[in-house]
């Protein structure tokens, strides 16, 4: 590996650790210790902290009811497949309606997103920006190394 790799990958590795806000749904205390290094990395005023926790709750609020539904419709779509002859209509229906909730949940994910770093300065958004690059690599490289499903 070229040395002036090293570094980056040190960076990128301590940054996996972190996980985006918009991913950051669920108890606080569950990612209290992931917000905290971003928010560190990121050196964000308290004031900035404060709005990103408000964006976090909302957050979590809203997806709240879409993971519900989502593995309500997962259990009936692996209900639906494991049944001795599958009906081809309801597998089908069933997998486009997941599909169409896994949108909804992009959507949260992406306004979330949006609202966070509208809080940001330039510098910070430049960093965040490079963090969210890191993360998206490692997960094509994750996803890489597992093989097509």
């Amino acid at each position: 590996m070229n040395k002036r790799w090293i570094p980056i990958v040190a960076v990128v590795m301590l940054l996996c650790a972190v996980v985006a806000p918009a991913q950051m749904v669920g108890t606080p205390s569950k990612h209290a210790g992931r917000a905290a290094a971003l928010a560190d990395y990121l050196q964000l005023t308290p004031e900035q902290v404060k709005a990103w926790e408000q964006v976090r709750n909302d957050t979590a609020t809203d997806m709240k009811p879409l993971a519900q539904d989502a593995r309500d419709l997962q259990k009936q779509l692996n209900a639906a497949m494991n049944a001795t002859s599958p009906d081809p209509a309801t597998v089908g229906k069933l997998s486009l309606e997941l599909r169409s909730l896994r949108a909804q949940v992009r959507a949260v994910k992406e306004t979330s997103t949006a609202k966070f770093v509208a809080t940001l300065t330039p510098e910070q958004k430049v960093k965040f920006d490079a963090f969210q690059a890191a993360v998206k690599s490692l997960r094509q490289r994750r996803q890489a190394a597992r093989g097509p499903a």
